[in-house]
This record gives C-alpha cells, structure tokens and sequence, in this order.
C-alpha cells in the first residue's frame, strides 16, 4: 500500500495526476491509522528532490504542521451547523497539504517550466469550502471550478474562476489578490465578496460584502479605469447586451447559497431551473419554452428537489415527471393558476 501512495505523490509532483489520484489523497488524509505510511511516503518524494532543494527543510516539522492543521480543520469542519460537501480535490486536507507543503512535493523548485495549477471542482450537487495557502476562505458554489497556482512568486494573489465562489481574502497591502473570470477581473486587499460567472448564464455579477473591490479589464472585456465598488453595491456585466450595471442590493441575499439556503427574488423558470440543476445534481428538461417565462419567488433551505419542485408546482401552472435520470417539465393545463 506504501508503494502505492509513492506512487500517486510521484504523479502528483509530475502534475501528471488524474482526479482518481486526488480522490485517494482526499480519503488519506484524517485517517489517523494511516499517519505514519502518508508520512513515509511524503519524505520518500522529498529525499527524491536535488539535495540543494530540501536543504533546510525538516521533514519531521513540516509532516507534523500538515497533520496538525489537516486535523484542526476537520474538527472546525465537523462543529459547523450547515452541511458542507468536501469533494474531490476540494478537500480541506488536499488543499491543506498542498498550501503547507508549497511546491516542496508537488511542483519542482528549481526549474523554469510552467508553474503548476491546483483545479478544485465543486460537482453538481455539492458545495466545497476550502482555505488557500494565505489563509483566504472560499466557498465553492454547485457545479463550479476554481484553479490557483501552487507557486506565487511574482507577488500577487491569482485564481480562476469557472461558476460561483464566496471569497474571504486575508488582507495583505503587498500582494493583491485577484479573481480572473472569463470577462472580467476583480482586484482586492482584503474583503469579502461573492462573484458569479457561470458559463450559462446571462451576467457575470460580483456583490460586496465588506471592504472595497476593483473591477479591471479581462480575457473578454476592456475597462478603460478601474471601477471601484462599494459596500452593499452589485456590478454585473451582461454579455448579450455587452452593459455594465451597477446597483445597491442587500448583499446577504447573493451569498446565502454558502449557509445551504437559496433565495429567489423574481426568478425566470430558466434561470431558476439551472439553479436546481446544480443545486440537487439532476438534469431538468423543459418541454415548452413558454414555461421559461415564469418567475418565481422563493428560497429553499433543507427541501429535497421533489419538496422543491411540489413548492413550485403550487404556484405556476406546471406539472413534472420522472423519466428515466431527468425530470421533464411541462405545461399544466388543468392548473387553476394563471
């Protein structure tokens, strides 16, 4: 079994791992049983590296601070009152062991190859909450992906993000801490901000907590100056149109999905539909289009989809059924609500 996990921190170290590979290192980690073969196998990657490369690091303090932090995070993680879903690599000890181990394992230290990427997936169905190596909380919406790389050394703070994320980035005037989304970036210190970027959707939307965000140019946008957000304000950027928009909100109602809650203000069914989706991990099929022109109000806390979708059903003139692996929607023409 030793030989084993050296052979997947190999792979992991080569950035040649699969996500069957992270999946075994997420189910290693918090296992007590197992502390003292993770441990050998970790300082078998390790004496592999170039002696100038390890000089100076001791194995014993840099093993113990990694198993120490992984077990005060899962002690947190268990005492929480919502149900976060670690999956995959999201996985407090992966991102835990890799932000310790800072490319002494996973990325080479003395080479000029590309810097490599941690990828964190938050599955349909699943929320993930992870710490990055400067201690910046972020929780990972549904059907999301974020990557940062493992090695900052040119003095800033960078992830990528593909969905929806809440971020709580730990302060640092020296390094600036940015959000690339496939349009926009946003550029902070300090704060705490949710940024919405799915694929799908219409608006790339950023809402602000606490502190102040910068709004600058990205892969699909030029800004020509900074936009400079405040407290309790909301920037989105329709991409049909090609509009930015910035209003005042109540910024607790865009980040309720990181409690396991959901709010709908004045939904469109399509919009609310994909919601779902991603939500409780299910495929939606809407047979007529019309349907998609339907708003809803409502919030979902600890509903199951069928509670959910019976919720809905008593107030739009819908009815659904299951077919097979999806739920088909569709007219109800015997519905006494118009």
């Amino acid at each position: 079994m030793k030989e084993n996990y050296n052979n997947i921190f190999g792979r992991i170290k080569q950035n040649i791992s699969s996500n069957e590979d992270h999946e075994k290192v997420a189910s290693l980690f918090g296992k007590q049983e197992l502390e003292y073969e993770i441990s050998d196998a970790l300082f078998g990657q390790l004496e592999k590296m170039d002696e100038e490369n390890t000089d100076g690091i001791d194995l014993n303090s840099l093993y113990k601070r990694l198993w120490l932090k992984i077990n005060a995070k899962e002690k947190e993680h268990k005492s929480t009152k919502h149900r976060i879903l670690l999956i995959r690599v999201a996985s407090i000890a992966v991102i835990m062991a890799i932000g310790l181990i800072v490319g002494a394992i996973f990325t080479p230290l003395n080479q000029n190859s590309d810097l490599a990427f941690v990828t964190i997936v938050a599955p349909k169905g699943s929320i993930s909450q992870m710490y990055l190596p400067d201690s910046t909380l972020i929780y990972l919406n549904a059907g999301s992906e974020i990557k940062y790389r493992m090695d900052q050394g040119d003095g800033n703070r960078e992830v990528f993000l593909s969905g929806e994320a809440w971020f709580k980035v730990t302060k640092n005037q020296n390094k600036p801490f940015v959000v690339n989304t496939p349009y926009y970036n946003v550029k902070v210190l300090g704060t705490e901000f949710n940024v919405r970027a799915y694929e799908n959707d219409k608006d790339v939307t950023t809402t602000l907590e606490e502190g102040s965000i910068q709004i600058i140019s990205g892969r699909a946008l030029t800004i020509q100056q900074p936009i400079l957000i405040k407290p309790e304000e909301q920037i989105s950027y329709n991409k049909l149109e090609r509009k930015i928009n910035i209003k005042e909100v109540n910024s607790s109602l865009y980040s309720s999905w990181k409690d396991n809650k959901l709010i709908f203000i004045n939904k469109n069914f399509s919009e609310l539909a994909d919601i779902l989706e991603r939500k409780y991990g299910v495929e939606i099929q809407v047979k007529d289009t019309s349907i998609n022109k339907y708003h809803y109000d409502g919030t979902i806390k600890d509903e199951t989809i069928f509670e959910m979708l019976n919720r809905i059903q008593s107030t739009l003139p819908i009815k659904y059924r299951i077919e097979g692996q999806k739920i088909i929607i569709e007219k109800d023409k015997c519905s006494k609500i118009h």
